[in-house]
């Protein structure tokens, strides 16, 4: 039967579902109905949200038999030895119309927490389906998991964390149902898009995902993380355009496996009130008590498996880099999961100490530097802020910032040509971000420039863009009209203040490019040295913090001092050398700046210590509202929840 053909019966069948009673023992019907081969536009197309409703409102029967006869299609295939492609074929078409069906009436307690439990029996047998032989995973091992703590390796997807061996076989068509089954799981927990931001959580799927009573917690947990860690975007055969040739599903399946893990790290038992349901179901409070899957992160130490996610996580990112930059053409396919990647690593460094700390001990890790700027430029403000962290992380690792000084390599990227280390490149490329006066990264200010000062101690050279980019910065975040842009403002100027203060400290020989451009910049230090001094009163504007006080209480704290040693002691040296070599090049300058000595003058330099945002507990709710937007705005055109049931977040037309 072809493909045309399938599609025509499948709408005729939903029609005559819509306009007629069919009973549930009318069994040529609804084998007909799920014995043909659709896909996700299919089922998107053939049951359009109007027919949903007018099921639900004019034929609920109908609705509920199609329901239950999908669940009981693929709980007859969690229980079957032998799976033949007509019960594959069944199995995939009920899951499909699971995933469209399930947005609808997640909420409605009537139908999912009667009782017959369908919310519950829905997870458990999608949960037993993700791990059943010859359907998404091979092999014909049918060991049970009998606890949460419990799990087979031989059914675990991929290969990483708890199974490092790569012995697994899957074909298209078993990418394509786990694609499905962690679909069925993300459209359950994506009705948390269904409350007010001020209301308490009801969806109860995910907090019985993530819980002690999920038999299948880390069997789950290690299968999505190893979905990514055995990820391989380049082909096995490393040639041009192999990227091409992976399965159609398969990244697809990456993507929504980190979506459906970063979205459950946000369930917390204290943000419910309706967990009676699940005590109804049978199941005691104190199994819900704790969040494996934070607690799994949390427990990631072994240095094999973190660095399997590591190198998974840098070679993935490295596509962005890698398909801008092949000498043929488009042989190399950029990635649609690099999004997601970025939410990896940062629920890692979020949840897992020991990963946080392991990324320091890579002398390689500058290099993943290049992407994570690249990845500044996303439309999503989750992954701009997410990206803008990893990067302030990266930057307080001493291993990380000692190694920028590596040349930076000939990629082509959208900033002025330089010929500099990787210092010079986060200098730069953050300090182009600033200067572009986008209100979109104005609340990362912060992030940019706390990690140009964390990488400073560490800086051996400058170029001369970095130097003048820094001498930029100190102008722009120095004005009146900045620093009563916000109350934090000032914090910024102290922040290029210490960068620069750091250079000259920490490594003065590498320094004289950046100390000639002050000099050159001096009257503009000179007003800046006035600053505590030029106060004037604000007329246009009635918010409380701009007084005085407010202006005297940081303006006299600004490190001023090594500043104002280099102008006393650098300028009259350098002007009596420039007399007596009237024809001096800027080179012979340059030298003569690095044999100044300021030893005597300038104070000791004090203790190195990096500066950090630290992850309030307050910043989940905001980080979740944007986490659940992503998810919705990544299914498009396939909507994993109706837009107009979504209260969590709004969108503009």
């Amino acid at each position: 039967m072809g493909n045309n053909d399938s599609r025509t019966i499948f709408r005729d069948q939903i029609q005559i579902l819509v306009n007629e009673d069919i009973p549930s023992d009318k069994f040529e019907y609804w084998d007909m109905l799920f014995n043909l081969s659709i896909t996700p536009s299919d089922v998107y197309s053939m049951i359009p949200d109007a027919d949903i409703i007018t099921l639900l409102t004019n034929r609920k029967d109908n609705f509920l038999r199609l329901l239950d006869y999908s669940l009981s299609i693929l709980d007859d295939i969690a229980l079957t030895q032998d799976l033949t492609p007509i019960k594959i074929t069944a199995g995939c078409s009920s899951a499909k119309i699971l995933v469209r069906l399930i947005p609808f009436i997640a909420e409605d307690n009537s139908i999912m927490w009667d009782d017959q439990y369908r919310g519950i029996k829905i997870i458990i047998t999608i949960l037993k389906l993700m791990f059943t032989s010859n359907f998404a995973v091979s092999g014909k091992v049918k060991n049970e998991i009998s606890d949460c703590e419990n799990y087979d390796e031989n059914r675990i997807w991929g290969y990483g964390l708890k199974k490092g061996v790569n012995n697994e076989q899957v074909n298209g068509m078993m990418w394509m149902v786990r694609y499905d089954l962690v679909r069925i799981l993300l459209a359950l927990c994506s009705t948390e898009m269904f409350r007010k931001p001020n209301e308490s959580s009801r969806n109860l799927y995910a907090l019985f995902i993530v819980s002690k009573a999920n038999a299948y917690v880390s069997q789950m947990f290690y299968s999505l993380v190893n979905t990514v860690v055995s990820f391989n975007h380049m082909g096995y055969w490393k040639l041009p355009y192999s990227s091409y040739f992976n399965y159609e599903y398969q990244e697809k399946t990456v993507q929504i496996s980190i979506q459906l893990l970063c979205s459950l790290t946000y369930v917390k038992n204290e943000l419910y009130d309706n967990i009676c349901l699940l005590e109804k179901a049978g199941f005691n409070d104190e199994d819900f008590s704790k969040n494996y899957f934070v607690t799994k992160l949390n427990e990631i130490n072994q240095q094999e498996d973190m660095l399997y996610i590591y190198n998974s996580c840098k070679e993935i990112l490295s596509i962005v880099t890698i398909s801008q930059n092949t000498y043929l053409p488009g042989s190399v396919k950029d990635i649609q999961c690099k999004d997601e990647i970025i939410l990896l690593l940062w629920i890692l460094i979020k949840h897992s100490p020991c990963f946080k700390e392991f990324l320091g001990s890579q002398e390689n890790a500058y290099e993943i530097i290049i992407p994570l700027v690249q990845m500044l430029n996303s439309q999503d403000f989750i992954i701009t802020s997410c990206t803008s962290y990893i990067l302030l992380h990266l930057s307080t690792l001493r291993g990380v910032s000692s190694n920028l000084h590596h040349p930076f390599p000939n990629v082509s990227m959208d900033l002025p040509l330089f010929y500099g280390n990787y210092s010079d490149f986060i200098i730069i490329a953050l300090s182009r971000i600033v200067f572009m006066n986008s209100l979109y990264y104005t609340p990362l200010y912060p992030y940019f420039f706390m990690t140009i000062c964390n990488i400073s101690p560490y800086i051996r050279s400058l170029c001369p863009n970095s130097s003048q980019s820094l001498i930029k910065l100190l102008e722009k975040v120095s004005t009146r009209i900045f620093l009563l842009e916000s109350e934090k403002n000032n914090y910024l100027l102290f922040y290029i203040l210490e960068t620069i203060n750091n250079i000259i400290e920490y490594q003065w020989q590498a320094s004289s490019v950046l100390v000639l451009n002050l000099i050159r910049k001096k009257e503009t230090l000179y007003k800046i040295f006035q600053l505590p001094e030029r106060w004037e009163e604000t007329k246009e504007s009635t918010e409380s913090w701009k007084t005085k006080d407010w202006f005297n209480k940081w303006a006299q704290l600004l490190p001023f001092d090594i500043l104002k040693c280099l102008m006393q002691h650098v300028i009259p040296n350098l002007e009596s050398f420039t007399k007596s070599n009237p024809k001096a090049s800027e080179d012979q300058i340059l030298n003569h700046i690095s044999q100044i000595t300021l030893i005597g003058l300038l104070p000791p330099p004090g203790r190195i210590i990096p500066r950090i945002i630290e992850v309030s507990h307050y910043s989940d709710i905001y980080e979740n509202a944007y986490l659940w937007t992503l998810i919705y705005t990544k299914s498009i055109p396939y909507e994993i929840v109706p837009r107009r049931k979504i209260q969590l977040v709004s969108f503009s037309e």
